[in-house]
């Protein structure tokens, strides 16, 4: 994950839906700041914005996916049943 200013931010991605994501972070984010992503899971490579919607606990936060392009949308939704599917 980068900021707008800053160096990038090591994130472990605990839960995706198909209009956000929970994440772990070392280093605190704040609340209503955008963030880009870009999150692998097997071959799939999902790039784009979030917005950080709430602080969760001391590390982990929710995030808001920014709009997506089609492609990127429809690669999203493979990972959110892949994450159901993986309970």
């Amino acid at each position: 994950m980068t900021r707008d200013a800053g160096s990038p931010i090591t994130a472990r991605t605990t839960d995706v839906g198909p209009t956000g994501m929970r994440v772990t972070t070392e280093r605190p984010l704040a609340l209503d700041e955008t963030i880009a992503f870009d999150l692998a899971y097997g071959d799939v490579r999902i790039s784009g914005r979030a917005r950080v919607v709430c602080q969760e606990r001391p590390d982990v936060y929710a995030l808001r996916f920014g709009r997506l392009p089609q492609p990127t949308a429809r690669s999203l939704q493979e990972v959110v049943r892949e994450f159901a599917e993986r309970g």
